[in-house]
């Protein structure tokens, strides 16, 4: 596919693409946004509870999650959803889904300019197109965790890094370089660095060394006293855990072997080419069938090819990299999938060659709305049923009950640790009690509530000494009852 033949129907204003992806990207985020939530789902509590520890107790630095474990990241997606939550006035859902949702939108219209740039304006709004609309992003348009805000910052790393890579030697090139990257590390650690940078192995495929030279030390240090700096602070204010848990347990012990079943590297490296397969869908096609053009027909012009072997190499360094990882999840590959958005975006334009301007507009709209319906379709309907999904719902519910109670103005509640899980519905974070902490409580504290999972164990325990005032059934077949109890009065 030549550059000519893709510029021989331009798309009339770059504006438009880009107007096009924001309201794609926005329907799509609406429709997830008013479906029913599954915040019990992928360890979204945790960056939940990191807020609201920001909030309450205004630890910026370093923090923990509702069960009080520290933190296996560094902060920055939990400090942008704590600066929208002071602008809404509290932790909410918005809080939580609004920088995961602008990270997508804004990786799409970065994805959307460089296409462009390099392989023209209709190649750009479908390669936006292919990352903002497909299964995998879809989900983490509203999804409280950093893996948007990482992609977001990996992609523009690895963006920076190809401007840098094609100037003269500079430091001041290489700069904005080293400062998406410490957005990506601040993100989710030094892995941010790694991936953006996989694109430069292009160099030696293109014996080009371009701006690779001493240049790229001087933002080095300002990535490493960013990082470094912070971390620093964490290790100060929150001592050994936050060495053990982010050095020890993240860092070292997710290379070296899986957390539970304790497999060492490489032992399952089939999975990430099987969840790019799975998850990318329906992009994955174009997108495979592009990488394969792309590297047995190269492009002629020169500028092209290096900008087609950067996105190549970006893209198979970073999946080997999770084929050598012992930690597997579909979801880690989000910030490789702006390089296959490219390809995809290409290859569709490239089928669509000889199609009249009208005829491409068309094909725009059909995927739009093929994929914001899937999307709404999935949202409200298909994962309904879940099991997470129902208890969401039943813990929102009895915290609507409970705050329209008589109880809520009298005494705040306590949480059993059977439901810590359900302090992000009422905006706490405390310490959950064991069953017979929460018996003496009652005991100590009349009119007191309790929120529990109910069992037959604390209908037992609580037996006249609390009653239960709020019960909900969660409409699955797990049947989780939350209830909340209220101690009696004290017979004196």
């Amino acid at each position: 596919m030549s550059t000519s033949d893709s510029q021989s129907r331009p798309l009339r204003s770059n504006a438009v693409a880009s107007a096009v992806i924001v309201l794609s990207g926005l329907l799509a985020w609406i429709a997830h946004f008013t479906a029913a939530p599954d915040m019990l789902d992928d360890d979204q509590l945790k960056p939940w509870g990191y807020t609201l520890d920001i909030i309450l107790n205004h630890r910026w630095a370093v923090q923990t999650d509702f069960e009080g474990a520290i933190m296996s990241k560094p902060p920055l997606y939990q400090w942008l959803c704590a600066l929208v939550a002071i602008v809404l006035g509290e932790v909410n859902a918005s809080a939580m889904y609004i920088p995961s949702g602008l990270a997508v939108i804004g990786c799409g219209l970065l994805v959307r300019y460089f296409a462009a740039r390099w392989f023209g304006a209709w190649q750009g709004l479908f390669a936006g197109l292919a990352f903002v609309l497909s299964m995998l992003t879809i989900k983490h348009l509203c999804c409280a965790r950093s893996d948007a805000l990482f992609a977001l910052t990996v992609a523009a790393a690895a963006f920076a890094a190809w401007h840098a890579w094609n100037q003269p030697a500079s430091a001041r090139s290489w700069m904005w370089f080293w400062l998406a990257a410490a957005a990506a590390s601040m993100t989710k650690g030094p892995l941010g660095v790694v991936l953006a940078s996989g694109g430069l192995f292009a160099a030696a495929w293109e014996r080009r060394r371009g701006g690779l030279d001493w240049s790229v030390l001087p933002g080095a240090l300002i990535w490493l006293a960013i990082l470094g700096g912070w971390f620093l602070l964490a290790v100060k204010v929150g001592g050994q855990p936050v060495i053990d848990k982010m050095i020890g347990q993240e860092l070292v012990g997710h290379a070296m072997h899986h957390e539970i079943t304790k497999a060492g590297p490489f032992s399952k490296w089939y999975q990430p080419p099987i969840y790019f397969v799975l998850r990318y869908i329906p992009w994955c096609i174009p997108a495979v069938i592009g990488m394969i053009r792309a590297f047995l027909k190269p492009e002629t012009d020169e500028t092209n090819r290096r900008a087609e072997r950067f996105l190549l190499c970006w893209f198979v360094a970073g999946l080997l990299i999770f084929c050598a990882a012992p930690h597997q999840r579909g979801d880690l590959l989000l910030p490789l999938i702006p390089a296959a958005a490219i390809f995809a975006g290409r290859e569709v334009v490239f089928w669509t060659a000889s199609a009249p301007e009208k005829l491409r507009w068309s094909v725009t709209m059909i995927v739009v709305a093929a994929m914001v319906g899937g999307g709404w379709w999935w949202n409200h309907k298909g994962r309904l049923a879940d099991s997470q999904v129902q208890e969401t719902l039943a813990v929102l519910e009895l915290h609507q009950k409970f705050v329209s109670s008589i109880q809520a103005r009298k005494s705040p509640p306590e949480f059993l640790n059977t439901t810590w899980d359900a302090q992000f519905a009422f905006g706490v974070k405390q310490p959950g009690l064991t069953l017979s902490q929460a018996v003496d409580a009652a005991k100590r504290s009349p009119g007191t509530p309790f929120v529990c999972r109910e069992t037959d164990e604390v209908r037992a325990a609580f037996f006249g000494i609390a009653t239960r005032q709020i019960a909900i059934t969660a409409a699955d077949k797990s049947g989780t009852v939350f209830a909340v109890y209220v101690s009696n009065p004290s017979p004196n």
